[in-house]
C-alpha cells in the first residue's frame, strides 16, 4: 500500500490547489455557490437497545408495504409503552400474533449497545459524533464559508442520532434541520437529509420503497429512497438520497437488486422530466456500484461527459475520477467509487440564470485515511476488529458545487 499512499498524497495536493483556485475564481467573478454532499456515516448507532415504530395508518394507505413477514410484526401502542424495548424484542422473537395500532420493526442494534460486542459506550458514541461533525464542517468550506447547504446521509439508526449529530460544536451554528424516515431495512439503518434553512427550504418529501421477493416467499427489505422537493435559494430542486442493496453474497448475485433500486429512482425522474424537461434533479447515495456498473451506467443512464447527455440521461461527474483510479471506498487494495452524485440536464446549462453544476470533489483529506495496520491506505473506518478505532467512516464523502452568477 506504499504506492497508494504516495499517489494519494500527490492527488490530495492537486485537489487542495484546485479548490483554492476555484474559491478565488468564484469570488472574483461574483458567483453564488451551493455545496451539496453525501456521506455514509458507517453505522451511526447510539448505545441504547431500541426498535423502530411505524404508524399503521400510513401502512394501510400503502406507504409501508409488506409488513406481514417473519421479521416485521405489529403491536399496539399501549403494549409498547407498557413493555419497553427489551420485552418487545423477546415478544418479537416468540409471538406470531398481529395487532392493530403500531408496527414494530426488528432492529439489529445489539452489537452497538453498551453490552454489545463492539464495546460501544457513551465515550465512543460521542467520539464518533465529534469525528463526523469535523468532516462535515470542513466539506466545501474552502469554497463557501457556510459549507454544505445540503447533505445526504446513509447508515444512521434513527432520528435521535441525527439530532445528536447536528448539535455538535463543529456544526451547530449552521442550524442544520433534519428529514428522516424509518425504513424497513433489516439492519435498522436509514438514509436521511440535513439542510441549512438559510439556503434550502423543503416543500415536501416522499419515501420510495425498494423491496424484493425472496425464493422462500418472504420479502427482503432494504433502505427506502428519500425524495425531497424544495427550493434552493428560490429555485426548485429535487434531491434523491439512496443506499442501494449491498454486494454481500457476490456482485453478480446481487446486481439485479441494485438495478431494481435504480429503476425505482429513475421512474420518478422520468416522470418529472415529462412534466418539465429542464427539471433540476440531484441523485446521491452509496450505490454499492461503480459509475460503470449496469445499475448506474445503464439503468440511471449516467454518462461521463456533459456533451454526451441526451434528454433522458444523467451526468455523473464522478465517472471520470473513477476512470483515473480515484475512489471513496477500498477493497482488497483497490479503490472503488460507490458514493456518487448524478445530475439532470437542468443543472448542466451554464447559460441559464439559475444554479448549474460547476465542480465535483471526493473529500479525501489525509486524516481520513488509515495510517497503520491491515487497513493502511484505506478510509479510516470507525470499527476495526470489532472495536471502535477512533476513526471516521469506511467511506469518503463526496460533494458537488452548484454556482449562479450574481448580476
Amino acid at each position: 500500500m506504499k504506492q497508494h499512499n504516495l499517489i494519494l498524497k500527490a492527488k490530495t495536493s492537486l485537489l487542495v490547489l484546485a479548490i483554492l483556485l476555484t474559491a478565488n475564481i468564484l469570488k472574483a467573478q461574483n458567483y453564488q455557490v451551493a455545496a451539496i454532499g453525501f456521506y455514509n456515516f458507517e453505522n451511526l448507532f447510539d448505545t441504547l437497545a431500541s426498535v423502530d415504530i411505524l404508524d399503521t395508518e400510513k401502512y394501510i394507505k400503502g406507504e409501508y408495504p409488506y409488513i406481514e413477514t417473519k421479521s416485521h410484526l405489529s403491536i399496539n401502542e399501549e403494549d409498547y409503552e407498557e413493555w419497553g424495548p427489551g420485552e418487545l424484542a423477546h415478544w418479537l422473537e416468540n409471538s406470531n400474533k398481529q395487532a392493530a395500532g403500531k408496527i414494530l420493526l426488528e432492529k439489529r442494534d445489539d452489537d452497538f449497545t453498551t453490552e454489545g460486542s463492539l464495546g460501544n459506550n457513551t465515550k465512543t458514541y460521542q467520539g464518533k459524533l465529534t469525528n463526523l461533525s469535523k468532516v462535515v464542517s470542513e466539506m466545501g468550506a474552502n469554497v463557501t464559508p457556510d459549507g454544505l447547504a445540503i447533505l445526504g446521509i446513509a447508515e444512521v439508526e434513527q432520528l435521535s442520532v441525527l439530532e445528536d449529530f447536528v448539535k455538535q460544536d463543529a456544526i451547530k451554528s449552521r442550524n442544520y434541520q433534519i428529514i428522516h424516515h424509518n425504513s424497513m431495512d433489516f439492519r435498522g439503518i436509514d438514509v436521511a437529509l440535513i439542510y441549512q434553512p438559510k439556503y434550502f427550504k423543503p416543500e415536501q418529501y416522499t419515501v420510495v420503497p425498494v423491496n424484493f421477493n425472496e425464493a422462500n416467499g418472504y420479502k427482503l427489505f432494504t433502505r427506502d429512497i428519500l425524495w425531497v422537493e424544495g427550493l434552493l435559494n428560490g429555485e426548485k430542486l429535487h434531491v434523491f438520497v439512496n443506499h442501494w442493496p449491498s454486494r454481500s453474497g457476490g456482485e453478480q448475485v446481487t446486481v439485479e437488486k441494485r438495478k431494481a433500486a435504480a429503476m425505482a429512482c429513475r421512474h420518478i425522474i422520468d416522470s418529472l422530466r415529462t412534466l418539465d424537461p429542464n427539471v433540476k434533479v440531484v441523485v446521491m447515495g452509496d450505490l454499492n456500484d461503480h459509475p460503470n456498473s449496469p445499475s448506474v451506467k445503464d439503468v440511471m443512464r449516467g454518462v461521463d461527459k456533459p456533451e454526451k447527455m441526451t434528454p433522458n440521461t444523467m451526468f455523473n461527474p464522478f465517472y471520470l475520477p473513477f476512470k483515473k483510479g480515484n475512489g471513496s471506498t477500498a477493497w482488497r487494495d483497490t479503490w472503488g467509487l460507490f458514493d456518487q452524485i448524478l445530475l439532470s440536464n437542468g443543472l448542466m446549462d451554464k447559460q441559464q440564470k439559475g444554479f448549474y453544476f460547476y465542480k465535483e470533489e471526493i473529500f479525501n483529506k489525509p486524516y481520513l485515511i488509515q495510517k497503520t495496520g491491515q487497513y493502511r491506505g484505506y478510509p479510516y473506518r470507525s470499527f476495526i476488529n470489532g472495536r471502535f478505532s477512533g476513526g471516521y467512516s469506511d467511506h469518503l464523502p463526496v460533494l458537488i458545487y452548484l454556482v449562479k452568477e450574481i448580476k
